[in-house]
């Protein structure tokens, strides 16, 4: 079975406060992928609006961490930084990103350490020098307009904002060394808030905005760095589906949006065609059997009307015997003649009828012909898509059955170490409360896939009523 997509999320723990790894750890984890940890600091509310916070140190830890890591083979598909506590936490996350990068792997820093156009208690501007120092190595960075001022070294500009100064924001970002920016906190007026993302290679600026919601509210940096993280790592492939069926395209085309930011250079999100037959799945499927003798009928009626513009040619003959001669009376016997001719009829009255008729009877033929194409890419779209839902639903199944054996043996052994008298009731009840989510879990993954497998069949036509 194909491993889930990992990324490795470098963050501090807030106790209380939506932010950090609180929200990152369960939004990634949400998106069907892996996240593994390195926790740089425990604090009992994020630094925002809290003051007499406690804040544990975890700076001592993390390169254990990585190296244990290391000697495992451990791979990323991504590797994620958010808040870092000192400068030897940034250097331990550069050397994080020398160790684990590979060719595929991207790199997404959220430089957070400021806002609304101050540092956080705990940083100065020395600190701001260093976090430069480690965009530099990422793909893509995410900060807002307040860590953007303190890393370019200039004095911060509350919103509203130019767009020229946006776009010149963005670019001086990317000299930084990123190939990838994404701004938040764009701002052209009072009605609208966003983000604004750049493309070094191709020089593409794109915004997103949205209505100003009142309020200030902590952690949101941190909810969108995630799941635009999230987002690139599952890709836009069955969208893609959908706005080339959309566009009239053909769904297995390769295309790229005009405002689309690709976290990896050179990377393009491409649709694969699905390993299936088609015409074999269009055959099973019945409303395009319904639709193509249809089309047989109507283009037999534009047959028919056809015809019915044409002259009507009869060819005739005959023999006819009289006594006496028809053509002399006085003879007394029996004489024959032969008589040919040709008939020609011309609907001269109803010409202009018949034309309509035939007109009428190709439109139809043609708008079956077409809805006949439409319904082949909606078959496809819904094929790829059911497809698409089989293979997740049978990760999730996988990885639920992981997770049920390391349940049953972690039973085991509390069961064991009570028999022993080295584990308590508790411990034994935990272990029975974990098994029981797994298995419930593990029986709802299941269900999922059953369902899954049966919408497959029926988009492939295969089930019969």
């Amino acid at each position: 079975m194909e491993r889930l997509k990992r990324a490795a999320a470098i963050h501090d723990i807030s106790g209380f406060g939506k932010c950090s790894l609180t929200v990152a750890l369960p939004i990634i984890s949400a998106m069907g992928i892996e996240v593994s940890v390195i926790p740089t600091a425990v604090l009992s509310t994020h630094t925002g609006g809290f003051t007499g916070f406690t804040y544990r140190d975890l700076t001592g830890d993390m390169r254990p961490i990585a190296e244990h890591w290391n000697s495992l083979g451990i791979k990323f598909d991504a590797i994620y930084s958010g808040f870092l506590g000192s400068v030897e936490q940034i250097d331990i996350v550069t050397d994080f990103i020398d160790d684990f990068k590979e060719k595929d792997t991207v790199v997404l820093v959220d430089p957070a350490m400021a806002d609304g156009g101050k540092m956080y208690t705990v940083f100065d501007m020395d600190f701001a020098k260093q976090m430069t120092r480690l965009c530099a190595k990422a793909d893509i960075i995410v900060p807002n307009f307040t860590e953007a001022a303190f890393m370019l070294g200039e004095e911060y500009r509350p919103a509203p904002y130019s767009k020229e100064y946006v776009e010149s924001t963005l670019r001086r970002l990317s000299c930084l060394g990123p190939s990838k920016v994404v701004l938040t906190g764009v701002a052209f007026d009072g009605r609208q808030v966003g983000s604004a993302s750049y493309d070094r290679s191709t020089d593409e600026i794109s915004y997103a905005l949205s209505d100003t919601v009142d309020g200030y509210f902590h952690g949101t940096g941190d909810v969108f760095a995630s799941a635009l993280l999230g987002a690139y790592m599952n890709g836009l492939s069955l969208a893609k589906m959908v706005l080339a069926q959309v566009c009239g395209m053909p769904i297995d085309c390769e295309f790229s949006l005009y405002d689309e930011v690709t976290p990896i250079e050179n990377n393009t999100l491409t649709v694969q065609p699905v390993p299936l037959d088609m015409e074999s799945v269009f055959a099973n499927r019945s409303e395009i059997q319904s639709l193509s003798l249809a089309e047989k009928i109507y283009h037999n009626k534009q047959k028919v009307a056809f015809s019915g513009m044409l002259p009507t040619v009869a060819l005739t003959g005959n023999y006819m015997i009289s006594n006496p001669n028809l053509f002399n009376g006085f003879e007394k016997e029996f004489k024959g003649v032969f008589n040919v001719g040709v008939l020609v009829r011309i609907q001269l009255l109803h010409w202009g009828e018949n034309v309509y008729k035939y007109r009428a009877a190709k439109s139809e033929s043609l708008i079956a012909r077409l809805e006949i194409e439409d319904a082949k890419e909606k078959i496809e779209l819904q094929v790829n898509q059911a497809t698409f839902k089989v293979d997740e639903a049978r990760k999730r199944l996988g990885m639920t059955a992981k997770n049920l054996e390391k349940a049953d043996e972690n039973l085991r052994n509390a069961q064991v170490g009570f028999g022993e008298g080295v584990l308590t009731t508790d411990n034994v009840l935990e272990a029975q409360t974990a098994w029981l989510k797994a298995q419930s879990e593990h029986i709802d993954a299941e269900i999922d896939t059953k369902l899954c497998e049966v919408y497959l069949s029926k988009a492939l036509g295969n089930m019969k009523y």
